[in-house]
């Protein structure tokens, strides 16, 4: 047999990411992965924490970043320092691990990166070879390279059918236009001088350029070729993006630090947003378009942006230098090292605890009811467990002084037949359970008692087989509740018993809320005590909402049908986001 580890409503332990956006519309979960320049790393960043997951080593002067569209994959374009780098960082993202490094050969100086259709290859340009290259993720094998006949390739766009690209050449005074699908230059046109940012609507129909010389912004129309001024003013328009409804542009000006936002069809300016000492560069939309990423060089931070608004809501803190800035909704794993086993194994324990408080109120109805005969005469102690078949069951018994013997055993079952359980129990181990929970009430009754302090002791087994018991606070008072102060004790082999637990320092009684949900402070650092998860799942089977509260974690209890298990509760984790 094995003893309870679920409640008699079938509560699991599963984890769930947060929800997409918070109440008050920022973002609230996803995956950053940010270049750092000097250092030569690239930071991934859990949204929802702002906590680091990873920073991962690059090889020299990482520019450029993209992530594929389930976020599994990013690539990070290795642009070099003193010397031209000639390669591509592969990270494998919820792995938070460098899978690869793709060597680019004589191509020289690799900075602008667009994935194209599939995710399976990454076009991205060799500045020194003047070359635009299309490279398959998975083999690091170059399937094509595209002479651009043009200075300092430096960025790259292409259109959404992947057919077409356009490159900005900042030595040239140019963009090119390359068929993908052939292989081969189409044009050149020329632009005002050194043209950096690029982009390229979804269509192919407008290429929107950055003139780092000039300060100005232009529109090319693809179909003739007419260069026209959209904005000027600019001391340096580092970067060009659409909107994922193609209506508004976002122009970070490294120089003049601050962003600028320009309705796309009419070419307007919306207004800007100042960001001064910032050093505003890389910028991504969240998929919705309501919010940007924005990386700040020199504040080494990121600018979450509501762009309706046009400011800042929230900023992250990012290693130095940042520059590329790729996003996913992909949640990646932002718990801390071994947290999951370990709120397994409290959780398993305080699910063992509800199911005994919950049967020892049936067992002890059932027999005020005559259910196991007289109740005068009827056996004084309670027995609980879920056999191996998972049937939950309970009973009543008595044992000899000595705590050897087991004697007018009865149980039923107790999912909704209340039919007797006729199947084996093994009465010596119910004896052992029995000595033990005495022997523990026998040691925390003084320090208990001298406190003030109810408690329950409740019989949990171990993994490996063993017995615990735990001593369990009540309140003192009605309308209240106990986080914390719990004790636990295991049998020796040598038959004493060992204090395993001691939270009895950290014992506070609050009161319990009419409604709401309820939010129970842990004084743990990461996984909640045992006793407050107890809390949690009691009150959580009454139908309240119920959240734990450590010094870093945040775990809600979910209603809801897990659609694996089909258990009825559902546990959400997340970092507490770092004080500013």
């Amino acid at each position: 047999m094995r003893r309870a580890l679920h409640l008699l409503s079938t509560l699991a332990l599963v984890t769930a990411p947060l929800y997409a956006q918070s109440a008050g519309g920022v973002p609230s979960s996803g995956t950053l992965v940010i270049t750092n320049k000097s250092p030569a790393t690239a930071t991934i960043i859990d949204v929802a924490s702002a906590r680091v997951l990873a920073t991962l080593p690059t090889q020299p002067g990482p520019h450029e970043v993209v992530l594929s569209r389930d976020g599994r994959v990013a690539v990070v374009s290795d642009y070099g320092a003193q010397t031209g780098g000639n390669t591509l960082t592969v990270i494998d993202v919820p792995a938070l691990r460098v899978a690869r490094t793709i060597t680019l050969g004589e191509y020289r100086r690799p900075h602008g990166l667009v994935l194209l259709p599939g995710d399976s290859l990454v076009a991205v340009t060799s500045e020194t070879n003047k070359q635009l290259l299309i490279v398959r993720i998975a083999t690091g094998d170059i399937v094509q390279a595209i002479d651009t006949q043009q200075n300092g390739s430096h960025m790259v766009s292409v259109t959404a059918n992947g057919t077409r690209a356009w490159t900005g050449n900042i030595g040239s005074n140019s963009i090119s236009e390359l068929d993908l699908v052939k292989g081969i230059v189409r044009r050149n046109i020329m632009v005002p001088a050194q043209p950096e940012a690029i982009n390229v609507t979804p269509d192919g129909r407008e290429v929107w350029v950055g003139s780092n010389a000039t300060g100005l912004l232009s529109v090319v129309d693809a179909a003739s070729g007419k260069v026209s001024t959209a904005a000027e003013g600019f001391g340096w328009p580092y970067r060009v993006l659409f909107s994922p409804d193609n209506a508004l542009v976002l122009l970070p000006d490294l120089k003049k630090e601050e962003l600028r936002f320009v309705d796309r069809r009419t070419r307007r300016e919306l207004g800007r947003l100042a960001l001064p000492g910032m050093g505003p560069q890389g910028i991504i939309f969240t998929p919705d378009g309501t919010h940007a990423f924005l990386s700040l060089s020199t504040g080494a931070r990121i600018a979450v942006i509501d762009v309706a608004a046009r400011r800042v809501v929230r900023e992250i803190a990012a290693g130095d230098t940042p520059d590329g800035i790729a996003y996913t909704t992909r949640v990646v794993d932002a718990l801390p090292a071994g947290f999951r086993g370990a709120f397994a194994d409290a959780d398993s324990r305080a699910r063992t605890i509800v199911f005994w408080y919950q049967c020892v109120g049936a067992i002890a109805r059932l027999r005020a009811e005559g259910g196991f005969g007289p109740a005068a005469t009827a056996p004084r102690l309670i027995y609980c467990e879920r056999t191996r078949d998972g049937v939950p069951v309970g009973g009543v018994y008595d044992i000899d002084p000595a705590f050897r013997s087991v004697q007018r055993f009865s149980a039923v079952r107790l999912d909704g037949t209340r039919e007797r359980y006729s199947g084996a129990i093994d009465t010596a181990r119910v004896a052992l359970e029995a000595k033990l929970v005495n022997d523990v009430t026998r040691e925390v009754t003084p320090a208990f008692a001298k406190l003030g302090r109810p408690f329950s002791v409740v019989p949990v087994p171990r993994s490996d087989g063993g017995l615990e018991a735990w001593a369990i606070p009540r309140a003192t008072k009605a309308r209240m509740f106990v986080t914390g102060g719990e004790v636990a004790f295991a049998r020796l082999t040598d038959g004493a018993i060992r204090r395993t637990v001691d939270h009895t320092a950290t014992w506070t009684q609050l009161p319990l809320t009419a409604d709401g949900e309820l939010e129970i402070p842990s004084a743990e650092r990461d996984v909640a005590a045992v006793a407050d998860l107890f809390t949690a799942h009691y009150h959580g089977a009454l139908g309240r909402d119920v959240s734990v509260h450590t010094a870093t974690m945040v775990s809600r209890l979910v209603s809801g049908i897990d659609p694996v298990t089909g258990a009825r509760a559902v546990w959400q984790h997340a970092v507490k986001a770092p004080a500013r």
